[in-house]
């Protein structure tokens, strides 16, 4: 079952997906981050998936590797490397329908909120990537994400203002993965020119208040690479 919902005034589109079978409390869902950055020549992709209290005592058994009932700072490293190579190709961006490249740009970061035991307590993973590609008001940027495709979802387009217009999300649906044999989500978003993202903003009549999450990027460890700035 698929909800598409765009909240007027606000700058998001939730995207719930649930297989048909599963019958998830509210909060029992994983929610994905989407958010796009368009610099004038490249743009960076980051996701953040946040996990429900059960879904993260699961992954946190993963973690724990000598059982013990804690996760310690080497089981935490060890679980990011692994999960690194795991999920490659499960991210990818279209630009006006061609590939783009995706590159490590900070390496993953777990967020246990303060909690390292085995239990049942919310953690946030965030994957941070850039693309080199020179983009322009009119185009339009895709973000598939098959990361934990099997789990019901709550899917969080985050719109923004680049160095050459905004960012607006357009949709998000389910999409099918050829080459995992899943189904993935396929979020699409529009760069609209500096003149149509202010006509835009000044029509939804949005006052920013204290749940607003216009906020930067997190600036954590960079990846193995050269980066842009």
């Amino acid at each position: 079952m698929l909800t598409l919902m765009r909240i007027h005034g606000s700058i998001l589109i939730l995207l719930v997906a649930q297989a048909a079978s599963a019958h998830p409390e509210l909060g029992d869902y994983l929610q994905h981050r989407i958010a796009i950055e368009v610099k004038r020549d490249h743009l960076n992709l980051t996701v953040e998936i946040t996990f429900d209290a059960g879904r993260s005592q699961e992954e946190r058994k993963k973690i724990d590797t000598n059982k013990n009932l804690n996760i310690s700072e080497s089981e935490r490293k060890a679980y990011l490397t692994t999960l690194e190579s795991s999920i490659e190709g499960q991210l990818k961006l279209l630009i006006n329908d061609k590939p783009a490249t995706l590159v490590a740009l900070y390496d993953p970061e777990l967020d246990l909120f303060d909690s390292r035991e085995l239990q049942r307590h919310p953690h946030l993973l965030r994957l941070s990537y850039f693309a080199n590609a020179t983009c322009k008001p009119g185009d339009v940027i895709t973000v598939i994400d098959a990361l934990w495709s099997d789990q019901p979802a709550i899917v969080i387009p985050e719109e923004g203002k680049g160095a050459i217009g905004a960012i607006i999300a357009r949709d998000a649906k389910e999409v099918g993965n050829a080459e995992t044999n899943s189904l993935a989500r396929e979020i699409i978003f529009d760069i609209a020119s500096p003149k149509a993202a202010l006509t835009e903003e000044a029509s939804a009549g949005h006052v920013c208040g204290p749940a607003c999450r216009h906020r930067s990027a997190s600036k954590g460890r960079p990846a193995t690479s050269k980066l842009p700035r």
